[in-house]
């Protein structure tokens, strides 16, 4: 993990942990995110799942930026489901936690299967 390891506040931030220091910073992120869950890719860059957004999002701590990986990146209900599917096609309820596994090239994530309207 390059001796840094990233955790999830309940305030709705991405905060970074230098071991030998213990010294913590903030990285920015966007206000309408709500990580719930992150996993680091051999690359440093961080896969988060949101659950505002019902998006998973990739991720650099260093550079701060981030791309829209699959779901919406919109907030509230309308982005929600379960869609199979190609990035913004996929559809997420509350996704809350995911591990990459770098030799299959893919990333898991766990979401809600709450059954949605009529």
């Amino acid at each position: 993990m390059g001796g840094f390891a990233r955790s999830i506040t309940s305030e709705s931030r991405i905060r970074r942990l230098h071991i030998p220091s213990t010294y913590m910073t903030t990285c920015a992120i966007p206000t309408q995110w709500s990580p719930w869950g992150l996993a680091s890719t051999s690359s440093g860059q961080l896969i988060v799942s949101c659950q505002s957004t019902h998006s998973l999002y990739l991720f650099d701590p260093n550079s701060e930026k981030y791309e829209l990986l699959a779901g919406l990146g919109m907030l509230g209900s309308v982005s929600a489901g379960r869609v199979d599917g190609p990035g913004e096609d996929a559809r997420f309820k509350d996704p809350w936690d995911v591990v990459v596994v770098e030799h299959e090239q893919c990333a898991y994530l766990c979401d809600n299967t709450a059954t949605f309207g009529g």
